[in-house]
């Protein structure tokens, strides 16, 4: 007996190929759906027959902030004007590249612990305090923390890492300050000071942070080159800074140009390093036939009480330079067992951050100042 014949016919999708396809930004939502998904050109279809990428969905591994993040792409194929065509066709998953940004927020209250965000949340939001103080009680992560000028950041307990850093900023109105009250476990974070200047005067600054363990900072950290100076009691003269160096509790002036380069935001000087924090001392000198005048600053990212400054042969009274109506003069406060005495009765013995002041030794020969933690304000 024969066999019989037939024919069995097993039909198959035909894969097409696509472009390399692009993934839009966006910001955090807490899912990981992609930013828009544009794909590429498609390729492969039979002569004339219209197919297109209908919709192409993009799904990260998670749903935090991130750069370059990984995702897996899901096209699908529709029919053009001739329908019943899309079915012939297959195009497998891709993948390509793309960004959840930070979202942008603002506490719902004046302390971390009762913030109305959500851990995860907390972590991929850039947090920002417009006013009032802001009081670290809990230990958080956050994506970023901004401090608003006249604004202040307070620890009290826990601590804070701050993925993205933390900015005290500046402008003419003021300046952002921060105080970790917990003495006994001090907040060491990286982050960015500001100082506002502008064109027109001197403006006498030191540096509110250090950078790794040198307790130093590169005059190239003002973008000022040698118009940043500091002076130099031995000879009574202005100085650059030694080897280029800022060094910590020195006080240094930033010499006004009618068009000064100026970093980060148009107006401000940007420090960036680990916040001061701790004890500090700086030896001064009078030399011979000189008047011992010395030039330091308060190295804190929050205001210095004069009153309780520790001064060895170091007088207790202090200087600031300024300007007023046009013209430069120099203000004074005398600390004493009192209230200590301001002249204008305006200034106090509260030393502002990043302000540099002028101190006198008593008598010839080596004197010194010592702050911490406790004389902060």
């Amino acid at each position: 007996m024969s066999q019989p014949t037939g024919l069995n016919a097993i039909f198959t999708a035909k894969p097409l190929t696509i472009g390399a396809p692009s993934i839009a930004s966006k910001g955090y939502d807490g899912s990981a759906t992609s930013g828009t998904v544009t794909p590429g050109a498609l390729s492969g279809l039979v002569g004339s027959q219209n197919v297109y990428v209908s919709a192409a969905t993009g799904t990260f591994g998670d749903a935090n902030v991130g750069t370059g993040k990984s995702a897996t792409i899901v096209y699908t194929l529709a029919d053009g004007p001739t329908s019943g065509l899309a079915t012939n066709y297959s195009l497998a998953n891709g993948s390509a590249n793309g960004d959840i940004t930070a979202a942008s927020g603002s506490p719902t209250s004046d302390n971390l612990n009762n913030s109305g965000l959500t851990d995860n949340q907390l972590a991929n939001t850039n947090l920002t305090i417009s006013s009032g103080e802001f009081i670290i009680n809990a230990t958080k992560i956050v994506h970023s923390l901004t401090i608003a000028p006249g604004a202040k950041l307070t620890l009290s307990s826990g601590a804070l890492t701050a993925t993205d850093g933390i900015t005290l900023q500046s402008d003419p109105t003021g300046t952002a300050t921060f105080v970790d009250t917990n003495i006994s476990s001090p907040l060491v974070v990286s982050g960015t000071v500001q100082q506002h200047v502008s064109a027109g005067r001197n403006w006498y600054i030191t540096v509110p942070g250090i950078q790794s363990n040198s307790q130093l900072f590169t005059s190239s950290a003002l973008n000022r080159g040698t118009s940043v100076v500091c002076f130099d009691e031995p000879s009574g003269t202005w100085i650059a800074p030694v080897d280029g160096k800022l060094d910590l509790m020195r006080g240094y002036i930033q010499v006004a140009t009618s068009t000064p380069t100026v970093t980060g935001s148009t107006g401000t000087v940007d420090f960036s390093g680990k916040f001061n924090t701790g004890a500090y001392s700086i030896t001064l000198t009078r030399t011979e036939g000189k008047s011992g005048y010395n030039l330091v600053g308060n190295p804190y990212p929050s205001y210095l009480n004069w009153n309780m400054v520790t001064k060895t042969n170091v007088s207790n009274t202090m200087w600031y330079r300024t300007k007023e109506g046009g013209v430069y003069k120099f203000y004074t406060y005398v600390a004493n067992s009192g209230a200590g005495v301001g002249s204008p009765a305006s200034v106090t013995n509260k030393i502002p951050p990043m302000q540099a002041f002028w101190v006198k030794v008593n008598t010839v020969g080596s004197g010194s100042i010592a702050v911490d933690n406790d004389m902060r304000s």
